[in-house]
């Protein structure tokens, strides 16, 4: 399940919700699509960084984790909070 981490999304009930679900199901694959630190308990779960995608399907990050999705993986621009 892919989570995209958000300065709207970090805020969300749902989202975080949705994102404990896939993670104590092991099948949480985590994107960012703002500068933000994931809600606490995903902090330390690396996330594909997808801060400079400009909304293009083609674009090689975002065709990695559309097709590593399938996976439960992405490792286009790996980062990590600690």
């Amino acid at each position: 399940m892919i989570v995209a981490w958000s300065h709207s999304s970090v805020k969300s009930d749902w989202v975080l919700e949705e994102a404990m679900y896939a993670k104590s199901n092991n099948i949480l694959v985590p994107l960012l699509l703002d500068k933000v630190h994931p809600p606490f308990g995903f902090s330390l779960i690396q996330a594909a960084d997808l801060t400079a995608w400009n909304n293009d399907a083609a674009n090689p990050y975002f065709r990695e984790c559309i097709e590593g999705s399938e996976l439960n993986t992405c490792t286009a621009g790996v980062s990590a909070f600690a």
